[in-house]
């Protein structure tokens, strides 16, 4: 009887082991794991030999926040592979658990993770969250550390609502090809910065990105270009040979610059104003030399109190 139990447990174990690694069942791990050491050595197969770990939505809503934390360190220390694929977390450290998430990204480092998703925006609520909570942790931007700037096999980074600030020291992304940055706080230098230093980078996405008044971009290789809803952008420019898609929704900036832009063949520009005289013939230039494009749409809207306008300029495809 012992020998058929033995047998069935080993079984048991040898079938979490052979699930494929994008199966990872996060929620009845943590729940098992945080009441029983001999359910942690159950599920301890299934994390030595995964390479994505994702700490999803579902995973978070059902958490209290330092279940959360606690969870998320039990987990991370089973695990024993060198090499982590793709890492995904949604969760906000406020001040109090800011030296834990410093601590789960040094393990992004030291398992040369690929793609890294890191959401900060508290929009995920944990369990026992509250409205003050949020607006609290809200309020509040992480600062990513230097060791994230050190993480040299990231090749796709996607960051929500976070400052990122590069050390002096940094060297660039050489094996980035993809970043999207959601709400986050960065000026003008440090995006050229991380920019300059990705010489493979591919697609850019910037979307309601404080403190960024220039964007300056001088890239080879980049092929996509989004930048939505960055309100305090007052010049542009831009030198992308390669370019083949380009988005852009926000203000129109006083000093926008686009050299050498044959290569799109897909754009959109959806441009608002809050002045009854704006200097819309400041992107005419850059209008013309778009004409070649197969995919092309304009549009103007003004929020100038009292005076409604919407004009469609030009769509085509």
């Amino acid at each position: 009887m012992d020998f058929q139990r033995k047998r069935t447990f080993t079984e048991k174990k040898d079938s979490i082991s052979k699930l494929p690694e994008n199966i990872l069942p996060l929620n009845c791990a943590v729940r098992t794991s945080i009441l029983s050491r001999q359910w942690i050595n159950m599920w301890k197969p299934l994390w030595i030999y995964t390479t994505i770990i994702d700490f999803n939505e579902e995973f978070t809503t059902n958490l209290k926040k330092t279940d959360y934390v606690q969870a998320v360190h039990q987990l991370l220390q089973l695990h024993t592979l060198d090499k982590v694929k793709k890492f995904r977390m949604f969760f906000s450290p406020g001040d109090r658990y800011s030296f834990d998430l410093i601590e789960w990204i040094e393990f992004v480092k030291v398992k040369g993770v690929g793609e890294l998703v890191l959401d900060l925006s508290g929009s995920v609520r944990h369990s026992d969250s509250t409205d003050d909570d949020d607006i609290r942790w809200g309020m509040n931007k992480f600062r990513m550390p230097n060791s994230l700037f050190s993480c040299l096999s990231i090749s796709s980074l996607d960051l929500t609502w976070c400052i990122l600030k590069p050390p002096h020291d940094f060297n660039g992304f050489k094996a980035l090809r993809s970043v999207a940055l959601y709400g986050v706080t960065i000026n003008g230098v440090q995006l050229s910065e991380i920019i300059c230093g990705s010489p493979l980078l591919e697609d850019l996405t910037m979307s309601y990105c404080d403190s960024l008044k220039s964007v300056k971009i001088d890239h080879n290789q980049l092929m996509r270009l989004t930048l939505e809803s960055c309100f305090d952008v007052e010049e542009m420019e831009i030198r992308t040979p390669n370019l083949k898609n380009l988005q852009y929704k926000g203000q129109v900036c006083d000093k926008p610059i686009f050299n050498d832009v044959s290569s799109i063949n897909e754009a959109t520009l959806l441009l608002t104003h809050d002045k009854l005289d704006y200097e819309l013939h400041l992107w005419q230039n850059f209008l013309t030399k778009l004409s070649h494009v197969s995919s092309l749409y304009v549009k103007v809207t003004s929020t100038y109190p009292g005076h409604v306008d919407d004009v469609l300029l030009h769509i085509w495809s």
